[in-house]
């Protein structure tokens, strides 16, 4: 077994510890009194930016504006946008990515930043008015359980900023890394499943709508980066309106299909690419109510929909690893780049 299967298999347990430090920590209580801001902007790179969507969504359906933005694009061009009503949170495990170390220089003293990060002592951890610090041990290559822990500290400060329950969103993730500990049970029967099913596709299309759009984004570039392979995330909707002219015979799709607002545009969008030729994985918690030998389904236990991040993403990365060995790749290990990006 490879190290980063390791690492995947190890997730679940990896994420118990980190939430058991949350609430030892009183981190459910730690939200900052809303009277110093009107909006949150989130700021990371590459999934620790991808794992802020759900959190903004959850404030934005409470009322309070959010948005999440690559640190590079706040960097060079949006750096305009923050005045004195914004609260900053800045994502990065390292804390030492070129873009956040430039954004931790460039803001001025007197707006708030909040930090996520594995490395208080680092450059967002001093610059950071709170820091919350993720607690769980750095991968060697692709993010894992640093990228479940950053979307937890995510949700759980949306949470406390919205004035909802912070036990209650942890006693959810709990049971989400259980349903993805049962998920990751029969790894080796998935994964060679979804690698038999989809060998070795022109390129890795992944889609999904809603808070899945954290998975399609992250379960993308995990893929692009371990499998050296080109992966591409979009939400399902968007896809229909003209990347759909793409399908035809030796197409293939990840499709993240949580029971929920959006379970009927994904599934009816799964139906039209296999009627054209193409090939889904149809990762979901629902029985579909259709079969069709174009349609693999992959199904995950049980969860609220918001929680669904946390187990969805088990799939995605198994099927990563599949692609890697099927393409003979050197699983885990950088070939142009390094774990801190710190080039801009």
């Amino acid at each position: 077994m490879n190290g980063y299967l390791e690492d995947v298999l190890g997730q679940p347990a990896s994420l118990r510890a980190a939430m058991a430090f949350y609430a030892a920590e009183g981190y459910a209580g730690k939200a900052p009194d809303r009277r110093g801001f009107d909006r949150v902007l989130f700021a990371g790179m590459g999934s620790s930016n991808y794992c802020s969507i759900g959190a903004a969504m959850h404030l934005n359906s409470r009322g309070v504006p959010a948005r999440t933005v690559s640190a590079g694009q706040l960097l060079d061009y949006e750096l305009p946008s923050i005045d004195a009503g914004t609260l900053v949170v800045l994502v990065s495990q390292s804390g030492e990515s070129g873009e956040i170390v430039r954004l931790c220089e460039a803001l001025p003293r007197e707006t708030r930043v909040f930090g996520i990060t594995n490395v208080p002592s680092s450059t967002l951890g001093r610059r950071a008015d709170a820091s919350f610090v993720l607690k769980v041990a750095a991968e060697e290559a692709v993010s894992t359980r640093t990228y479940l822990s950053s979307w937890t500290l995510a949700g759980l400060l949306a949470r406390g900023i919205a004035g909802g329950s912070g036990e209650r969103f942890l006693a959810g993730a709990a049971g989400a890394a259980q349903a993805l500990e049962a998920f990751l049970a029969d790894h080796e029967a998935l994964g060679r499943r979804m690698g038999d099913f989809l060998p070795e596709p022109h390129f890795v299309c992944v889609l999904g709508k809603g808070h899945s759009l954290a998975t399609v984004h992250a379960g993308a570039l995990f893929n692009s980066e371990l499998a050296k392979h080109p992966a591409f995330g979009l939400d399902t909707n968007e896809f229909r309106h003209g990347p759909f002219e793409m399908v035809e015979p030796g197409f293939g799709a990840l499709m993240l299909a949580p029971d929920g607002a959006a379970y009927g545009t994904n599934e009816r969008m799964a139906r039209d690419i296999a009627a054209r030729g193409g090939k889904v994985v149809f990762i979901t918690d629902r029985r579909p109510s259709f079969s069709d030998p174009k349609v693999l389904v992959v199904e995950y236990p049980r969860v609220e929909e918001a929680f669904t991040p946390l187990v969805d993403i088990g799939a995605v990365q198994l099927f990563a690893n599949a692609l890697a060995e099927a393409r003979g790749v050197e699983i885990g290990k950088f070939r142009w780049g390094t774990k801190i990006t710190a080039v801009l």
